[in-house]
C-alpha cells in the first residue's frame, strides 16, 4: 500500500514482470502548448479531478488474468485498470479523450489524463459548461473528487504555468530552488552554485565574465579569507535571475529527448529535468529540491536516490506519463536496486516506477554537479568554514593522526571516528 498526499492509501501490485512483455500503448497526451493556447481566450476557469482515474476504464475479460495477485484472503484478479502497469497511462488518456472528444473539439473542455478544465469567458457560461461537464460525467459514470476541484477561479495552475485571465506564465515553483538558492557563506558553498550554474554556462552568453567574482572568491589564496562583496552579491543575482529565465529554462514539448537528473545527500535531494530543445543541447525545464526529515537522514545513499527519483517522478508527471525518458541517478546502486529483492519501503517506491517507460544510465558524480548544488544547499551548516579547513589540513600533515585513521580503516574504534576528513 502506497500513501497519498491526501493520508489515504492506493494498492500497488508489482508488475515488473508482466511489464516487461506489454506491448506499450503510444496514445499520446495533448500537445501542452495546444492546450495552453485554448486557454487563453478564456477569463475564468474550473477544474475538476477524477476520483481513481485508471479504475473508470474497464480491463478485457480474457486479460484479466494477468492482473492476478495473491493476498492472505487468497488470490484475486482486476477487473478495471490497475496503477503499475506500463499501458495504464496510454490506455485512460485514450478512454477519457473519447468521451470528451466532441466537447473538447467545441472548446467546452481540455482533458489531460485525470484533470479536466474548463476554461470560459464569464461566469454564467463557465456555470452552462459545468452543467454540460456532469451531465457527461454521470452517463459514462466518472466519479469527481470535489475536494481537489475548483470553481470559477480568475487564476489557476495548470501543467507548470499559472493561467490567469487570459494570461500564461511559467509557474514560479519550476524556478523556485534556484530563485531561493540562499547567498553563500562559505567557500564550498560559492563552489556549489557554480557547479550548478557552470552545467549551463554553454547557454549564457559571457558566462566566464559574469561569474568571474564568484570565481575569485574560489581562489588558493582566499582559502582562509572569505569575502563576498558587492561585486560577487550583483554576480549572484544575475546568475540566478539568468538561470530561472530563457534561454537556459525551456519549454517542455512531447517528442523530445529527456533525461531527469537526481542527486541525494543526508540533507536533501534534487532533480532537475531536461529536454532537448532546437540548438539540440538539454536545456531545463523545471528545478526541484526537497531538505530530508529527521527519519529520511537515517536512510542509507541508495533509498535517498530512489526517494528522490520517486519525489521527482511525482512532481513530473504529467510531462513524463506515456514518454520514453531517462532517469540519470547519481548512485550506481539504483539500476540494481529496482531489479533485486527489495525491503519493504523501497519496494513501494520501485512499485510507483512501473507506470513510466524509462531507461537508468548512471553518471559520476563529478559529472552532476548542477543537481548536486540543489540538494546540498537547503540546510545551511552554521560552522566556521576556514577553522574547518585549517583543521583538516593539519590533521593531513599529522602523523599520528594519519596513523590512528589507518588503524580505524582496518578495525574501528569506539572512542574515536571519522567525519568529513576530520578524525
Amino acid at each position: 500500500m502506497v500513501k497519498k498526499k491526501d493520508g489515504s492509501s492506493r494498492m500497488c501490485i508489482d508488475y515488473r514482470k508482466l511489464n516487461q512483455k506489454l506491448v506499450k500503448d503510444k496514445f499520446p497526451l495533448p500537445i501542452i502548448e495546444d492546450v495552453l493556447d485554448t486557454m487563453q481566450e478564456a477569463k475564468v476557469y474550473s477544474t475538476l479531478d477524477l476520483r481513481n482515474g485508471f479504475f473508470h476504464v474497464d480491463v478485457d475479460e480474457d486479460c484479466r488474468k494477468y492482473t492476478s495477485f495473491i493476498v492472505p484472503d487468497g488470490q484475486f484478479e482486476f477487473n478495471k485498470v490497475p496503477l503499475g502497469l506500463s499501458t495504464s497511462p496510454g490506455v485512460f488518456q485514450r478512454y477519457v479523450s473519447s468521451i470528451f472528444r466532441n466537447l473538447t473539439r467545441k472548446g467546452i473542455v481540455i482533458s489531460y489524463l485525470d484533470d479536466l478544465v474548463i476554461p470560459a469567458i464569464n461566469k454564467q457560461e463557465g456555470l452552462e459548461k459545468l452543467k454540460i461537464i456532469f451531465v457527461v460525467a454521470k452517463k459514462y459514470g466518472l466519479e469527481i473528487k470535489f475536494k481537489k476541484c475548483q470553481f470559477l477561479k480568475k487564476k489557476i495552475e495548470f501543467l507548470g504555468h499559472i493561467v490567469e485571465s487570459g494570461n500564461i506564465k511559467p509557474s514560479p515553483t519550476k524556478t523556485i530552488a534556484v530563485r531561493k538558492f540562499p547567498e553563500p557563506t562559505t567557500i564550498k558553498q560559492v563552489q556549489s552554485f557554480l557547479g550548478l550554474t557552470g552545467y549551463f554556462c554553454k547557454y549564457i552568453k559571457d558566462y566566464s565574465k559574469i561569474a568571474k567574482p564568484l570565481s575569485d572568491v574560489t581562489r588558493k589564496e582566499n582559502l582562509f579569507d572569505f569575502f563576498f562583496g558587492t561585486q560577487q552579491k550583483e554576480a549572484f543575482e544575475k546568475l540566478k535571475k539568468i538561470m530561472s529565465e530563457g534561454p537556459i529554462l525551456c519549454h517542455y514539448k512531447y517528442g523530445r529527448k529527456t533525461e531527469l537528473h537526481t542527486d541525494a545527500c543526508k540533507q536533501g535531494y534534487g532533480a532537475i529535468l531536461l529536454q532537448e530543445a532546437e540548438d539540440g543541447k538539454l536545456h531545463p525545464v523545471y528545478y526541484m529540491l526537497k531538505k530530508t526529515n529527521t527519519a529520511e537522514e537515517k536512510y542509507d545513499s541508495y533509498e535517498l536516490e530512489v526517494l528522490a527519483i520517486i519525489n521527482a517522478l511525482n512532481k513530473f508527471r504529467v510531462y513524463l506519463l506515456g514518454e520514453h525518458f531517462k532517469i540519470v541517478p547519481d548512485c550506481s546502486e539504483f539500476q540494481k536496486t529496482v531489479k533485486k529483492g527489495l525491503i519493504t519501503r523501497i519496494a513501494r517506491w520501485a512499485l510507483q516506477l512501473e507506470e513510466f517507460d524509462y531507461e537508468i544510465e548512471h553518471r559520476a558524480g563529478n559529472r552532476m554537479k548542477h543537481v548536486d548544488a540543489l540538494n546540498r544547499y537547503p540546510v545551511m551548516i552554521v560552522c566556521n568554514d576556514t577553522l574547518t579547513s585549517k583543521l583538516k589540513k593539519a590533521q593531513e600533515e599529522d602523523d599520528n593522526i594519519q596513523t590512528l585513521k589507518s588503524l580505524l580503516e582496518k578495525q574501528g574504534s569506539e572512542e574515536f571516528f571519522e567525519r568529513n576528513g576530520i578524525l
